[in-house]
């Protein structure tokens, strides 16, 4: 299967994500506001499960054919209540605050900070079906006042591939 990556803006409206692999990928969610690089690109927004865990995309249903897709609005509150096959994201970490509390539900501060972020990169990790670790962590996208990290040709022996690129203005990530 050939994946072309398409480079341009990453200002985006949707992130769109298909596994065309036999494996689960384990991620983070991502966006920053790239215009401010000098401030540390915040506000910056991360979104994982309730329990802080990754969120969890599942494996293709029939590698290398057919793909297992999820697509985040931009705006990340409409992330909790995602459609399946969209795993459904249960907090956000805003500027890298880790202390609690969280943001769990829906929130004026999640739509305002989405408003002036853009999905900017993916922090992913590879699993079997079972839940053991066979790869990463792996990033692709870009991270504040980074270039872009468009695949995984810079990490040796990565368990998958992954393209990361715009298209008709939304953030996709293949992997293969």
């Amino acid at each position: 299967m050939a994946i072309t990556a398409v480079s341009g803006c990453l200002s985006a409206q949707s992130f769109i994500m298909q596994n065309y692999t036999p494996h689960k990928i384990a991620y983070t969610l991502n966006k920053q506001n790239l215009t401010n690089v000098s401030g540390g690109c915040t506000p910056t927004l991360e979104a994982r499960t309730a329990p802080n865990d990754h969120i969890w995309l599942p494996p293709s249903p029939n590698p290398g054919i057919e793909s297992l897709d999820a697509k985040y609005d931009s705006n990340l509150n409409l992330a909790f209540s995602a459609t399946p096959p969209t795993p459904p994201i249960g907090r956000v970490i805003i500027n890298s605050n880790y202390n609690p509390p969280y943001i769990v539900a829906p929130s004026g501060a999640v739509t305002g900070f989405s408003n002036v972020t853009t999905y900017s990169f993916l922090k992913f990790g590879v699993t079997d079906v079972a839940g053991n670790n066979i790869g990463g962590y792996y990033t692709v996208g870009q991270q504040c006042g980074g270039a872009v990290v468009p695949d995984l040709s810079g990490y040796p022996s990565p368990a998958v591939n992954a393209s990361y690129f715009t298209l008709a203005g939304d953030t996709w990530v293949v992997f293969y």
